[in-house]
């Protein structure tokens, strides 16, 4: 019976990296598609403003976020297993609350820059107004890597799988595929961008 229990973790253990590996290889499959046909619908002014204001998102993400995922995933067990949950709860809301107001700030601090940010892909209105909309995605994807630590603690690997390998891919594949289907312009793909991350984390959130 001892003999057979280390075998069980180890099969376990294969498993969900295996799990795992498949939805990162899905993922990035999925990821290279929807780059493609960004690329092919948006003319290259646009996707250079497209592309432009995703990276300065990305960089809000890290600045929101502060490091404080590393924070939770290892304090929160340590409550849980003391059953403190006055202070997991506690302790969750106040990183919560941080990594919003932080990508909150974030945001305003470029909106109140955009004619200085936006210049750097010209000064149009489409320029500034993607700029704006996909600024949002600061707090919402560092309030997704925050919310997938938390299921790193609580919850099975399928679970991380479904939601950062087939949801979130998916989600953003039916928001490009509708903006594309609808002849939508670069405002509307950046909407619809935003959108399909900000349904991910409010439905994995609840």
């Amino acid at each position: 019976m001892f003999e057979a229990a280390p075998l069980m973790l180890i099969g376990m253990a294969l498993v969900t990296t295996s799990l795992l590996l498949l939805g990162r290889v899905l993922s990035v499959a999925v990821n290279f598609g929807i780059q493609i046909m960004i690329v092919r619908y948006l003319s290259k002014a646009n996707y250079g403003v497209f592309a432009y204001v995703l990276a300065i998102a990305g960089a809000g993400q890290s600045i929101a976020v502060l490091g404080l995922d590393r924070s939770v995933a290892r304090f929160l067990p340590t409550y849980d297993e003391r059953g403190e949950h006055g202070r997991l709860l506690g302790s969750l809301l106040m990183v919560t609350a941080t990594i919003a107001g932080m990508g909150i700030a974030f945001v305003l601090c470029v909106a109140a820059l955009r004619n200085l940010v936006a210049g750097g892909v010209g000064q149009s209105d489409d320029a500034v107004a993607v700029l704006l909309i996909l600024l949002l995605l600061a707090p919402v994807q560092a309030l997704d890597e925050l919310l997938m630590t938390v299921f790193a603690v609580f919850t099975r690997a399928r679970a991380i799988f479904f939601r950062k390998y087939v949801l979130g891919p998916g989600l953003r594949l039916a928001a490009v595929a509708g903006v594309i289907l609808a002849g939508g312009d670069v405002r509307a793909l950046a909407v619809a961008t935003v959108a399909a991350a900000a349904f991910g984390v409010v439905v994995y959130g609840w």
